[in-house]
C-alpha cells in the first residue's frame, strides 16, 4: 500500500506578501483560485485565522470561491471567520459538474478548526459561505468572508504514483 505524502499549501510561498488583497496566482499548488485572495493577516478574524504565518486565503468579498484542476485530492484546511462568528461554509466536492460531496462546516471568529474532508477525485471544490453574526463591535469590517490556511493536498508526485498502482492493480486483476 502506497503512503501518501501530503503538500500543505500556507500561501506563504507565493513570491509575494501583500500587505492588501491580491488573487491566489493560478496554478499555484497545481491549482486554480478562481475569487480566492490572499493577504498578509493582520486584523480580525484574518489575523486569527492566519495558521501559518504570514499569509492566509479567504473567498473575495465575501463571495462564493472554488479550487479547480485536474483531479486532486482535497485532505484537510483550518477555517476561520474573518467578521462573523459562527460563519456556516457549504463546501462541495465536484467532477465533471456532478456533485460528489457535499458538507457544512461552522468557522468561529476568535481561532481557526482544522477540518478534515478527504474529497478524493475531484476537479472542483466550491465553498460558499452565510449567516454568523458580528464577532466584534471593534472590527473593521462585516461580512460572509472565511479565512483558510494550510490546504492540504497529496504531492502531485504521490497523486501519480496511487493512479498508477491503482491501475497496474487493475491490469492484473484482469488478466487473472
Amino acid at each position: 500500500m502506497t503512503r501518501e505524502t501530503n503538500q500543505i499549501l500556507t500561501f506563504d510561498d507565493t513570491g509575494y506578501i501583500p500587505t492588501i488583497a491580491s488573487p491566489v496566482p493560478n496554478s499555484y499548488g497545481g491549482l486554480n483560485w478562481p475569487n480566492f485572495e490572499y493577504r498578509s493577516s493582520s486584523t480580525g478574524g484574518f489575523a486569527n485565522g492566519t495558521v501559518s504565518a504570514p499569509c492566509a486565503a479567504f473567498n473575495g468579498g465575501g463571495r462564493p470561491a472554488s479550487i479547480t484542476g485536474n483531479r486532486f485530492h482535497f485532505i484537510s484546511a483550518s477555517f476561520t471567520s474573518a467578521w462573523n462568528d459562527v460563519l456556516q461554509i457549504q463546501v462541495e466536492g465536484l467532477r465533471d459538474g456532478d456533485v460528489l460531496y457535499s458538507r457544512t462546516i461552522t468557522a468561529s471568529y476568535n481561532q481557526p478548526t482544522s477540518y478534515t474532508f478527504d474529497f478524493l477525485g475531484v476537479d472542483e471544490v466550491r465553498f460558499s459561505s452565510s449567516g454568523g453574526h458580528d464577532a466584534n463591535a471593534n472590527n473593521s469590517g462585516s461580512g460572509t468572508h472565511f479565512v483558510m490556511d494550510d490546504f492540504a493536498t497529496p504531492e502531485p508526485a504521490t497523486t501519480s504514483l496511487v493512479a498508477v498502482g491503482g491501475g497496474t492493480s487493475l491490469l492484473l486483476r484482469r488478466r487473472r
